[in-house]
C-alpha cells in the first residue's frame, strides 16, 4: 500500500512514520517537494507514486495571522485541499484530511460531536471548514478528522514547547483560563491513525465520513494545561515561572478562538475499535521525552 503524507515537516507529519514499522510504503513530502496549491505538481506526484491513501497534514495554522493573511489561509486550507481531493477522486484513492475543533463557535459547554453544526468565528476556522466542504463536493473517498490543541516534542510553535521556552526567559506568565479543550498528542493521534489505516486496508466496504479525534480525560483550560507542564518541570528541578490566569477578553480585544472546543471521540473510537489514551498519560510521555534529552 502506497501512502503519501503531505506536510511531512509538521509535527503530525513527523509523528506518523514513527508508528508505521515498515507496514506500508510511506512517501513523505514536505512543502518544497509538494506545495498543495501547485496543481501541476500534485498531478505529477500522484502519477509517479500512484497512492492508495493520501494523508494531508499540510495546513496554514496561524489563527491570529489568518485574520490579516486570510488569502494565504484560504489558498492552503481550501484551494490546496480541493486540489488534493480532486486528484484523489481521479485516482480512486482515500484522502485522510485533518481539520480543526475551531470550526465550532464554542457556545456549548460539553464536547462537540459530529452532528453539531459548525459555526466558525475566525478566518482560519472558516478556511478549514471550506476545505472540508471542498472534499465532500469532490466526491472523493475521504475521512475528515477534526482535532484540537495538537502538540508534540517536534514543533516549537505548539503550546507545550512555547511554555517550556518561555519558562527560560519569563518570571511570570499570564495564561488564558476561560478557553477550554483537550490537548492532543501528535504521537497518540499517529498511533491511532495507523490502526485506522489497518482497518481501512481490511475493509472493502468504505464509507466517507467526518470524525472527531480527541484524547480521553477531563476538559481543561490553557491555564490548567500550563500548570500540568510546569508541575512536571518542577518535579524535575527546572526553573518555572509564576503563572496567573487571565480571561480571553483581557488578553485580546477580538475573540477569534472559541471558548469551548472539546470534541467527543465516541463515533471514531467505535468505528475503528480504538482505545485512546487519556491526555495526562500522553503529555507525561512527551514531557519525559523532552526532558530526558536535556
Amino acid at each position: 500500500m502506497n501512502i503519501i503524507i503531505c506536510g511531512s515537516e509538521g509535527q503530525l507529519g513527523k509523528s506518523i512514520p514513527i508508528f508505521n514499522n515498515n507496514k506500508y510504503n510511506i512517501i513523505t513530502l514536505n512543502k518544497n517537494e509538494l506545495d498543495i496549491t501547485d496543481i501541476k505538481k500534485i498531478k505529477f506526484l500522484f502519477n509517479k507514486y500512484n497512492p492508495d491513501i493520501v494523508i494531508n497534514t499540510a495546513a496554514y495554522t496561524n489563527v491570529e495571522k489568518a485574520e490579516e493573511e486570510f488569502q494565504k489561509a484560504y489558498d492552503v486550507n481550501c484551494s490546496g485541499v480541493k486540489n488534493l481531493a480532486l486528484n484523489c477522486y481521479l485516482h480512486d484513492c482515500i484522502l485522510i484530511h485533518f481539520s480543526t475543533d475551531y470550526v465550532f463557535d464554542g457556545l456549548k459547554d460539553y464536547p462537540y460531536d459530529e452532528r453539531d453544526l459548525p459555526n466558525p468565528i475566525s478566518q482560519y476556522a472558516k478556511s478549514k471548514l471550506q476545505g472540508e466542504n471542498e472534499i465532500i463536493d469532490s466526491k472523493c473517498k475521504h475521512l475528515i478528522i477534526r482535532i484540537g490543541w495538537l502538540y508534540s516534542h517536534f514543533n516549537k510553535e505548539n503550546f507545550l514547547n512555547k511554555m517550556i521556552s518561555l519558562s527560560k526567559t519569563s518570571k511570570e506568565l499570564n495564561i488564558i483560563s476561560d478557553q477550554k479543550g483537550v490537548p492532543t498528542s501528535s504521537l497518540e493521534l499517529s498511533r491511532n491513525l495507523i490502526k485506522i489505516i489497518e482497518k481501512l486496508k481490511n475493509n472493502n466496504d468504505f464509507h466517507s465520513n467526518i470524525y472527531h479525534f480527541s484524547q480521553n480525560g477531563k476538559v481543561i483550560s490553557f491555564y490548567e494545561f500550563a500548570n500540568f507542564i510546569f508541575d512536571f518541570m518542577k518535579l524535575k528541578n527546572y526553573k518555572i515561572p509564576l503563572i496567573q490566569p487571565i480571561l480571553s477578553r483581557n488578553y485580546s480585544k477580538k475573540s477569534i478562538r472559541p471558548l469551548f472546543s472539546a470534541l467527543d471521540n465516541s463515533k471514531l473510537s467505535k468505528a475503528f475499535d480504538l482505545e485512546i489514551e487519556k491526555w495526562e498519560i500522553s503529555l507525561t510521555k512527551i514531557l519525559n521525552l523532552i526532558f530526558t534529552k536535556k
